[in-house]
Parts: C-alpha cells; structure tokens; sequence
C-alpha cells in the first residue's frame, strides 16, 4: 500500500474536503511499540483481588479527575475522590460536581463494553451513549447530549498552535461520523496494532469535533474503549498523562491537524509515550505489592522464629496494610492513631519508641529525610 492509499478524502457538502488518515511513520514508531510490549508483559503477574479491586479503583479515579481537568475542571485529585466515594443523593451538584459523576457513569460503561471483547467493533449508538452520560445535566446551550452539533466551533487557542473550525453542517458532521465508524471498523484498521487504531480514532473524532461539548472527553473515552481489548489500566491512565502533560497535548493535536502530509506520527508517538508512562507507573505499584507480600512472609518468619513479638508483629502488618506505602510516623502517632492506637492501649508511648528502635535496629524500618520512620520496602 502507498502513502496515498492510507489518506482517503471525502468532499462535504460545501465542496470542502475532509482528508481521513492512517499515515504515519511505523518504523520510527517500532522501538516505543517493542517498550509497550514488553513492560505491558512484565505487568502480567497474578495479583489478589482485593490489590486489583484498589488498583482500578485508583486508576479510574486518576483518569477522571485528569480527563475532567483537561476541560478545565477545578476539583482537585482528592475531591474527586470523596465526590466518586460518596453514597448519598447527588442532586443539585454544581457543573464541576456533575462532570465527574458523569464521567464516573461513562467509565462504568467503558468497563463494562471493554471487558474480554478482543478487537472491539465501534458503534455510532455507543459514541451517542458516551456523550449522553458526559454532558448530561451540563450548563451548555450549544450541545444536546447525544446528538451531534448543528452549528459552527472553533477549536484550540493562539498559544497552542492556532485556532482550528471543524467542519459546521449538520450534515457533513453526520456524514463524517457515520464515515469514521465504518472505516474504524474496516479490515484496514482492525488488523493494525490496538494502539494505532486507538490513536487514529481518537485524533478523528477531535478533527471532526461532532458535539457542541464533551468532544475531547468522549474521543479519550472512546480511545480507552478500543486499547482495553489488548491492556489493561494503562489506557484509562492515557487521560492522567494527558492532564500532566496539557499544553504538549494541545500543541501535538494542532500540529497533527495542519500537517499538509496528514502525517499523524507526532500524535500517535505522544500518545505511545502516555502509553509507557501508564505502563511505568503501574509497574511501579505492582512492584511495590509484591515486596509488601515478601515482607508480609517475612514478617510471619520473624514471628514463627520468635524474633517478632506478637505486637510488633501486628503492628507491621497494620502498616503494611495501609494503602499508602509513602505512609511515615512517629512514636506519638502509632500511639494516638487508628489502627494502632489499641496495641499500645495499657502501656505508655514510651514503649512505642522503644518497639520503633527495635524495628529499626533489625533493619525493618528505616528513618525517612522528614526525621519520621518509615516501613523499610528495600532498594
């Protein structure tokens, strides 16, 4: 196939031309594509429930508040998550509050349409339901959610590469949409990496920009949607990487649009770098379970060989059980503080810096640069 073969151009109803691409240069592409492979295999290791449960419970509450904030939302990573943890009735939210139960509903249906389903065939109903969920209940006059726009839009900003008008007429919008879902499913895509065709619909849906609001939220969702049949966690981490890194972001979609050679490695190879950050960052925390499993049995060791008292062994395994492992203390406040405070219950908090000198002394913890301890994970 030649270059030429992989643009299509399609004339609107204005005789303008809209030019559909899977251009890009895969040999410079290779070496990012081997990195995600392999770290995406060394991740493949089995992990309790209760870590996988905490770990997509995190990973999906980072993807909000990133995706959320990449549209300007002001709630912070914590308030988005005592948002999303609440159970209560979620009426009379403010716009930044209903974004993110919005988008806490969207995800839900990403889980539940990515799950086991290998090369994942698009539907224009699904994209619908998508934006329904993400702009329900919004204060924006120019968008229906679940319905495409019927007027015109500017998209971008002078200070990160120009302002870019998508096509306007209803018609063209519904056109290039009902185009896009049919290409993105063709034989040409499918049998591309998950990655690229990922990649590829979500620049496509930005260009096109079919909704009044909503758009990049729905073409990162929809980007997520297609790369869980081949991973997992590492395409709802896409939109934390995004959030981190927002005027690349921008800039690399405005110069991605304007290529005259509709070349759309610079987008792919932004998105492929947001890939291996995801991946990293995953391995990290996978990491840091399996040496908090080897110190649990190391722990269990110490006590069956008595060197372990029955206290300071529940008082590891307390701290160890804390979902942050960057967690530091003190003597006065294991004393004073759940879960600790009732191993300390008939003695005073002197015999708690007396049990943290022994820890310390056996190598168990460590003495972080704050003067606090910490539990010691290894090198």
């Amino acid at each position: 196939m030649t270059e030429n073969d992989k643009i299509k151009t399609v004339t609107l109803v204005n005789k303008a031309q809209f030019k559909f691409s899977r251009y890009f240069d895969e040999e410079k592409l290779n070496e990012k594509l081997l990195r995600i492979k392999t770290l995406y295999n060394a991740n493949q290791i089995p992990i309790g429930q209760k870590f996988a449960d905490a770990l997509e419970e995190e990973v999906i509450r980072k993807s909000i508040h990133g995706t959320a904030g990449i549209e300007g939302n002001p709630l912070t990573e914590d308030e988005v998550g005592d948002l999303l943890d609440e159970t209560d009735s979620k009426d009379l939210l403010d716009d930044a509050e209903q974004q993110i139960i919005n988008l806490q509903l969207a995800y839900g249906i990403l889980k539940e349409h990515g799950l086991n389903v290998k090369n994942l065939i698009l539907r224009e109903p699904l994209i619908f339901k998508f934006h329904k969920l993400i702009t329900l209940r919004l204060k924006n006059e120019g968008n229906i959610p679940g319905k495409y726009r019927r007027s015109g839009v500017e998209v971008g900003d002078k200070e990160h590469g120009g302002v870019y008008k998508p096509p306007k007429i209803a018609k063209d919008i519904e056109f290039l949409m009902n185009a896009i879902v049919k290409w993105i499913n063709s034989d040409e895509l499918m049998d591309i990496n998950p990655i690229y065709r990922a990649a590829i619909t979500h620049f496509h849906i930005g260009k096109i920009h079919p909704f009044g609001d909503g758009n990049g939220r729905t073409a990162r969702i929809i980007e997520a949607l297609l790369l869980t049949s081949a991973y997992k966690y590492a395409p709802e981490m896409l939109s934390n990487y995004y959030y981190r890194n927002l005027d690349e972001y921008f800039i690399v979609f405005s110069k991605t649009i304007k290529d005259k050679e509709q070349d759309l490695t610079p987008f792919i190879d932004f998105m492929m770098n947001g890939m291996i950050w995801s991946l990293e960052n995953i391995h990290e925390k996978l990491m840091i379970w399996v040496r908090k499993l080897a110190l649990k049995n190391n722990y269990s060791d110490l006590w069956n060989d008595g060197d372990l008292s029955q206290r300071l062994y529940d008082l590891l395994t307390s701290i160890l059980s804390l979902d942050d492992e960057k967690f530091q203390f003190s003597a006065k406040s294991i004393y004073k503080n759940a879960p600790f405070e009732s191993l300390y219950r008939k003695v005073n908090v002197r015999a708690v810096g007396r049990d943290l000198s022994k820890l310390e002394a056996m190598k168990l913890i460590v003495k972080a640069e704050s003067g606090l301890y910490k539990i010691y994970l290894g090198d």
